[in-house]
């Protein structure tokens, strides 16, 4: 019996390497590359997706998020038990020159803005989508891929999304992870840490420096990161009035992003980061500083022995591909959907280190096997 099966899953896997090339993923991706779809302009390129889902005979409904903005649905599969969700996102951060939106190959690599954040995941998931579809008709399972917008900035499109309250057995949302699988993604504390002091001459002034104040609540925060063995970043920074008048400025203020382990709670974090600020107003004269925890987010953590995520990983090992487990440091739209109960892992192309960057690059055969093994997956 357990040849049988093997057998089947070798003959599934192989007709996927047919169905699913190289040179239709680039071709693809590259259309996808060229659209423009930072935060808020995704409607062009979700409309040459369309196109191309339906002309594959897929069925597509467009969910709006606003009134002119829209997620896309597409669904394969009847089954009214066994629920599965693919998702990711269409919307880019910005380009930073216009050179990004003309993508060009390198050593089997794929240049581009949006190439592995995260337009690579979507080449994979449609790849998967319409091979699956060309290869078995699913009885057992029905698949939903929901390609979501606004997830750079603000995550409307996924919150859209869960309103419909759909149950699922679980979900994979499509994200640079360099085909690893993130069982776990990483939580975030967002703080706003203000200066204030009072304004007097700036060379006889009557408090400490608002700007001076919060460079040190700044440094004294990142120390505790960086021992606390966290990672976090400035989002924006800023203070003072750009006139030419001398005296002192009296406000500063800077937010924040600190990462937190699903595992721990974020009042603990929050709770440190008080006690730091507390400590460190004891020590000015004058100036002082506040916090606000601005927002804040549990993150994910999933079995490691779930049935989808192990039958994902000898999907890759039979690609030849190693095969892995992390923690995702960066927030995702699986964290909104995971807070719905809906058990969430992140996989796909690509390295996170490459997201964002001038250099955005995608190797197209990971995209390839990140195709054939959802599909694989799946069937």
């Amino acid at each position: 019996m357990e040849g049988n099966k093997k057998n089947m899953t070798e003959e599934i896997r192989n007709k996927l390497l047919i169905e699913i090339s190289e040179k239709e993923i680039e071709k693809f991706l590259f259309d996808l590359i060229s659209i423009p779809s930072d935060s808020k302009n995704e409607n062009e390129v979700l409309l040459y997706i369309e196109k191309h889902l339906k002309k594959n005979r897929i069925r597509v409904i467009r969910q709006y998020v606003d009134d002119v903005r829209y997620n896309l649905i597409a669904k394969i599969g009847n089954s009214k038990t066994g629920k599965v969700l693919f998702n990711t996102h269409v919307d880019t951060v910005p380009a930073y020159s216009r050179t990004q939106l003309f993508p060009y190959t390198k050593n089997g690599k794929i240049f581009g803005r949006g190439a592995c954040d995260a337009k690579g995941s979507v080449a994979a998931m449609i790849m998967a989508l319409l091979a699956i579809k060309r290869v078995k008709k699913l009885k057992k399972t029905s698949l939903t891929l929901a390609l979501t917008v606004g997830e750079e900035n603000s995550g409307d499109g996924v919150a859209r999304f869960v309103k419909e309250k759909i149950k699922y057995d679980w979900a994979v949302v499509g994200e640079p992870t360099d085909l690893k699988i993130a069982n776990a993604q990483a939580g975030y504390t967002e703080i706003i840490v203000k200066a204030i002091s009072e304004k007097g001459h700036a060379f006889a002034p009557i408090s400490d420096q608002a700007p001076l104040a919060l460079v040190k609540g700044i440094t004294s925060i990142f120390d505790y990161i960086s021992k606390s063995k966290r990672k976090g970043f400035i989002q924006w920074l800023n203070g003072g009035e750009s006139n030419s008048f001398w005296y002192t400025r009296p406000t500063s203020q800077a937010s924040i992003i600190i990462n937190t382990h699903p595992a721990e709670r974020p009042s603990k974090l929050n709770s440190e980061i008080r006690g730091i600020i507390t400590k460190l107003n004891k020590s000015l004269k004058s100036a002082k500083l506040e916090l606000v925890i601005e927002d804040w987010d549990r993150g994910i953590l999933l079995p490691e022995n779930l049935p989808c995520i192990k039958v994902l990983e000898e999907n890759l090992k039979a690609l030849r591909t190693k095969a892995g487990k992390i923690v995702l440091p960066s927030w995702t739209d699986g964290s909104t959907l995971f807070s719905k109960r809906i058990p969430t892992f992140i996989f796909g192309p690509g390295a996170l280190k490459d997201a964002h960057t001038v250099n955005e690059q995608v190797k197209i055969s990971d995209v390839r096997i990140a195709a054939i093994s959802l599909a694989s997956t799946i069937l």
